[in-house]
């Protein structure tokens, strides 16, 4: 009897479909993860199923340091490179799977170009967008279907939960995430080799909620990091600047349709970036250049010199580790003068904040006068939104009015 030749292609499928379906299973028994620390074996099917979420593939396409890589192309890792560091740094302390899963998902909710979003939809530039919407963004993006599967929530795997110590601590006190950041950044610019990672991590412990060291050179080389990317990178007047001027830019695109609130929340920087630089919107384009040419364009001033045009608060990010001296714990400030004085000073300077002043020409595209503002109205200004500061103090004005005013 011949099987007809419909039936024998059909059960041929069918056979190497099974074939293939349980290669892959078998395969997914167990994978490798290349972090800053080494491979890490993941076994737990969640973890597994989080790692192939469109979720977490998303994150391969937010860069860590946000709108400054694209603006100058300096040394970087993605979100993604940044959470399954921190999940495997949970996994070598021997944290809770909860507590891993939470550190694998800690950033999930950053919008595209990270930080930025704190311009653009923050009330408080000085506070994190993404924190205040981590829980939303999760059962918005269905990773809560796969958490009930486990037998978990959204709320269950909010980072800033007490029961996650090692993950998220205030400053000064190092967690997994702030150590993660601190390493990387620091291996992305040259200043640190794979090897001195190793090492600092060998002298690294974790026990009663508590990150320590059990060498104090280890630990006054993670936290000298800490205070050079304070000042150097991430409250740079540069970065923040930058960070400004490409919100005013997206802000812009979100009036005029061109770019979602979607798109923002959920897309890549690369394909915002594209847009916002094929724009031919007048406002878009100025303050695009500005991103890549900010030098000339504004000025710091001192607190105490003249007036000003905005206000921006700045995050202090230094860290003063713990370390086991003869079986009791210090912080490094009180073992290390030198490390001491420079952290109180960039404390210090970091409390004051940064005041700009932008020359007329720079961020006029359509010629209005800039305005002084008081502190008052400055610090009105950045809880307002980026939007309002534009239009109220910088004389960016909508196209409709521009007719209006020539």
């Amino acid at each position: 009897m011949r099987v007809p030749k419909r039936i024998f292609f059909i059960l041929l499928f069918g056979c190497l479909f099974a074939v293939v379906f349980f290669a892959v299973l078998k395969t997914e028994d167990s994978f490798e993860v290349e972090t800053l620390f080494g491979k890490v074996d993941v076994k737990e099917p969640i973890v597994q199923e989080l790692l192939h979420s469109e979720v977490m593939r998303r994150l391969r396409h937010v860069d860590q340091h946000g709108i400054s890589y694209y603006a100058d192309r300096h040394g970087t890792f993605t979100r993604f490179e940044h959470s399954v560091g921190v999940f495997h740094l949970l996994k070598m302390f021997e944290r809770s799977l909860k507590e891993q899963i939470a550190g694998l998902l800690h950033d999930v909710s950053h919008t595209v170009f990270s930080h930025v979003g704190d311009y653009v939809f923050g009330q408080d530039v000085s506070e994190s967008y993404q924190d205040g919407i981590h829980t939303w963004y999760m059962k918005q993006t269905g990773l809560d279907r796969i958490f009930k599967r486990y037998g978990y929530t959204a709320e269950d795997l909010y980072p800033e939960r007490a029961e996650f110590a090692a993950l998220e601590r205030s400053i000064p006190d190092l967690c997994a995430d702030r150590i993660e950041y601190n390493l990387h950044t620091a291996y992305a610019y040259g200043r640190l080799s794979l090897a001195d990672v190793k090492d600092i991590v060998k002298d690294l412990r974790y026990e009663n909620d508590t990150w320590y060291f059990i060498d104090q050179t280890s630990a006054k080389k993670l936290a000298q990091q800490s205070l050079y990317f304070t000042e150097n990178f991430w409250s740079h007047p540069k970065t923040v600047v930058v960070n400004i001027f490409a919100a005013i830019a997206i802000k812009r695109a979100l009036e005029l349709g061109t770019v979602s609130r979607d798109e923002v929340h959920f897309g890549r920087d690369i394909a915002v970036w594209s847009k916002l630089k094929s724009s031919e919107d007048s406002v878009v384009r100025t303050y695009m250049r500005l991103v890549h040419d900010p030098q000339g364009h504004f000025a710091v001033v001192q607190e105490e010199v003249g007036a000003w045009d905005l206000y921006v608060p700045t995050k202090f990010r230094g860290v003063d580790p713990w370390v086991q001296i003869n079986g009791k714990l210090q912080r490094l400030t009180s073992l290390d003068r030198d490390y001491f004085l420079a952290f109180m000073q960039l404390k210090k300077k970091m409390k004051k904040g940064l005041r700009f002043q932008f020359p007329q020409h720079s961020l006029n595209p359509h010629g209005h006068l800039l305005k002084s503002i008081t502190a008052q109205e400055a610090f009105n200004a950045v809880s307002l939104g980026i939007v309002s500061f534009a239009e109220n103090f910088l004389g960016v004005v909508r196209p409709n009015e521009q007719k209006q005013t020539q």
